[in-house]
């Protein structure tokens, strides 16, 4: 039998996956504000702020945006904050950015077509 030609591409997409949690990271990636930064409760320079970030405060992250612009807050460091959003360059930690983001694929892969028979 032979194997699809999407295989190679499944397999890809299988690594790109993250590892299974262990405890050590179900925690929420931690980043650092570089300026004292407007909370806001929707990502957006118009949704209302609820609140403002110090100067390297630290924080956890929930969620960024795929394009990488805004940032959603957890509620391990800042509770009174949590689900709030800021604006994702003013944030250091590329690698908690990055894991909070989704996967963006590069190539619009074609889907598997049926094996004739």
């Amino acid at each position: 039998m032979r194997a699809p030609k999407s295989l190679p591409l499944f397999a890809l997409a299988l690594l790109a996956l993250p590892p299974l949690a262990t405890p050590a990271l179900a925690a929420e990636p931690t980043a650092r504000a570089t300026a004292i930064l407007n909370v806001r409760t929707a990502p957006g320079w118009t949704a209302p702020v609820m609140g403002t970030l110090a100067k390297n405060q630290q924080v956890t992250l929930k969620y960024c945006t795929r394009n990488g612009d805004w940032c959603q807050l957890g509620s391990a460091l800042t509770p009174e904050l949590a689900g709030g959003w800021v604006r994702a360059g003013y944030l250091v930690g590329m690698a908690a950015k990055s894991r909070v983001t989704p996967f963006r694929f590069l190539v619009n892969p074609e889907w598997e077509q049926p094996l004739p028979r």
